[in-house]
């Protein structure tokens, strides 16, 4: 079975600018983000008490934040790419 990789902390070029290194694990917090935010304006789990509910988010989001890995790699670079354009005005 082939492992997927996750994206590493490291240069990347990008329309001639350095983009800044970004960690693993603020990619990981940012995809852990994501979707917790997406669950939870869904209507998921609408019979369980609030307390409940935020243990079901908690567990989904703990099983399956890794597959919002490349939409939070690209969401940081967007966002050092903005600060990086505004710096460089």
């Amino acid at each position: 079975m082939r492992e997927r990789s996750q994206p590493e902390g490291r240069q990347q070029q990008r329309s001639g600018m350095d983009i800044s290194p970004i960690g693993a694990s603020e990619i990981e917090v940012t995809a852990r983000t994501i979707l917790r935010d997406r669950i939870e304006r869904s209507p998921w789990y609408p019979n369980l008490s609030e307390e409940d509910r935020s243990e079901r988010i908690a567990h989904d989001v703990e099983c399956y934040w890794p597959t919002l890995i490349d939409e939070a790699a690209r969401r940081l670079q967007g966002e050092v790419a903005q600060q990086d354009g505004r710096t460089a005005r």
